[in-house]
């Protein structure tokens, strides 16, 4: 901005957990952090990944049902029809 300030926004891509934060002198309140990246282990059994991605898509489903129509149509409308790739589930509903 003209007077040196900046608006930024930031999107993680990968898990990770804040270690430390603060706001570093001499900055203007510029916000630093460190992270650490959570590698996750791919499962054993590729199989186990479809069944949980299906548990929580029933359980999603159930959710969205008791809500009502108004509330299914949103959901819908928002983010499209359910899709049955568990990670693109993964991608659309958690990122």
């Amino acid at each position: 901005m003209a007077n040196g300030r900046a608006n930024l926004q930031a999107k993680c891509k990968e898990r990770l957990v804040i270690l430390e934060h603060w706001v570093e002198d001499g900055t203007q309140g510029l916000h630093w952090c460190k992270v650490e990246f959570l590698r996750d282990t791919p499962a054993a059994d590729p199989t186990s990944m479809h069944s949980l991605s299906d548990s929580c898509k029933e359980t999603f489903r159930r959710f969205v049902y008791r809500c009502g129509e108004a509330a299914r149509a949103e959901v819908n409308a928002t983010y499209g029809p359910m899709p049955d790739d568990p990670e693109v589930f993964d991608i659309l509903y958690f990122d």
